[in-house]
């Protein structure tokens, strides 16, 4: 799709209050030894998913087979160098098989000067929603010391243990 398509799915999502995100598969993603960016993931791997804000808000996805992953970079080219957070990540899904799809921003978002301007409408889309797969699905934290420093990972921990609520952000659990 080029940019025009492009800004014009932007456009009917902002007015129906959605996002569409890209998920990947963890049969793919336990078989990798490396985290892949967005743009070198298998074909087919990844997969359209769109959250409705209404849905997310209410929890509906809590048990839906989905993961988000919250990690902070370790470099600003390559989050995941060592490979530790992948390895996490895998004991995780091993230890959760009822898990079939992750989002986890590198492989998900098309990233740096390889995405196309329609990529870039549609990255800055899902970057302004963003938060929507925080509070309305299951995340897991990868947490180091340098985790505990950044403050976007520590805004998407707040946000993973919250419930929206008419009042407002409660945390979770809270009546």
């Amino acid at each position: 799709a080029g940019q025009a398509e492009a800004e014009a799915r932007v456009e009917e999502e902002q007015r129906d209050g959605k996002c569409t995100f890209y998920f990947i598969g963890t049969t793919y993603l336990k078989s990798v030894d490396r985290l892949p960016a967005f743009h070198d993931v298998e074909p087919g791997a990844l997969v359209e998913r769109t959250v409705v804000a209404t849905d997310a808000y209410r929890g509906a996805h809590a048990g839906d087979g989905t993961l988000v992953v919250s990690h902070r970079w370790e470099a600003p080219d390559e989050p995941d160098g060592t490979g530790t957070q992948l390895r996490a990540l895998q004991a995780h899904l091993e230890a959760h098989p009822h898990i079939s799809q992750v989002w986890i921003d590198y492989a998900c978002m098309p990233q740096g000067e390889r995405r196309t301007p329609a990529e870039g409408v549609l990255f800055k889309h899902m970057l302004r929603n963003v938060n929507l797969l925080y509070v309305g699905m299951p995340t897991l934290l990868l947490v180091d010391i340098s985790y505990l420093s950044r403050f976007w990972t520590q805004f998407e921990a707040w946000l993973s243990m919250r419930e929206c609520r008419s009042s407002g952000l409660l945390a979770a659990g809270a009546s």
